[in-house]
Parts: structure tokens; sequence; C-alpha cells
């Protein structure tokens, strides 16, 4: 678990300074998408987690924290849905986005392979198109890609 944390931490790390990027710079980015979140956890350590609920290794990623109820109660994860291009996941995320409960949609489609499909709408691509625009800002280009707070 520490491992995995390290890693992905490492991971933005490495694209962050690529990027050119202040961690002030990248925690301000964020904190402009906070809106479109989806948040799992009641702990006062914020981290911020950009996933795609097809990607193997964010559903990994989800499973760990769900399984480990001191890390729900120690951070509080805002989750944000972002494509991975060749997984083709649009529909699925735009399902999450409009469920009347995302988080536990999300956990149903990351967790127990739940399929749920339905077209974007004006308000999810909105959500996705300003999510997006962050991710790009942050060269993200693996997932899961975490941003712990300071």
């Amino acid at each position: 678990m520490v491992k995995l944390f390290i890693f992905l931490i490492m991971i933005f790390t490495y694209t962050n300074a690529s990027a050119k990027l202040t961690y002030k710079d990248s925690i301000n980015l964020v904190h402009s998408i906070q809106s479109y979140g989806i948040e799992y956890g009641e702990g006062k350590q914020n981290v911020y987690v950009f996933v795609d609920p097809l990607c193997p290794y964010s559903r990994k990623f989800i499973s760990m924290i769900s399984s480990k109820p001191k890390m729900l109660e120690k951070y509080k994860y805002t989750i944000y849905l972002y494509e991975i291009p060749r997984l083709h996941s649009t529909d699925t995320i735009a399902s999450i986005y409009n469920a009347k409960e995302p988080i536990n949609l999300l956990l149903e489609v990351m967790l127990k392979d739940k399929k749920t499909l339905i077209e974007p709408t004006k308000k999810t691509e909105t959500t996705v198109n300003a999510i997006t625009n962050v991710a790009q800002k942050l060269h993200i280009k693996k997932r899961p890609f975490i941003i712990v707070e300071k």
C-alpha cells in the first residue's frame, strides 16, 4: 500500500517537473475543478485522484482505498474521472456523473464491474471538459494520478 502511494507520487513528481508547474500552481488548478470531483472518505488530508473507471490500475487503487477503512478515515479523496482514450469510457463516465449518487455508481462500476452506459449530456460534457482541461495542463498521462495536498 505504501509502495503504491510512493510510486504514484513519483509519477506526479516526474510529470509535474516536465510541465514546469509549481506544486502550488498544480493545487490551484485542481481546486478550480473541485466542484466536479466525487468525494470519498472523511479524512482531513485532501488527496486528488484522476482515474478512468475502466482502467485496471485505477480500479486497483479504488479497491485498495475502499477496503482500508483507516485510509478513508485519514484521507478525503476527490476523484476526477478522466478518460484514457483507448478504453472508450466516455459513456461510463457520463453515467457516473449523471447518477443521483455518483460515488455509489463509481464504486459499483470500478469494484463490481457494473456495466452502465448513457450518452453524455451538456452537463457531463461541461464537467468532462473542465477536468480534461486541467488534466492536460498538469500533463497527466497515467491513471491513477494522485496529488496529495500538503
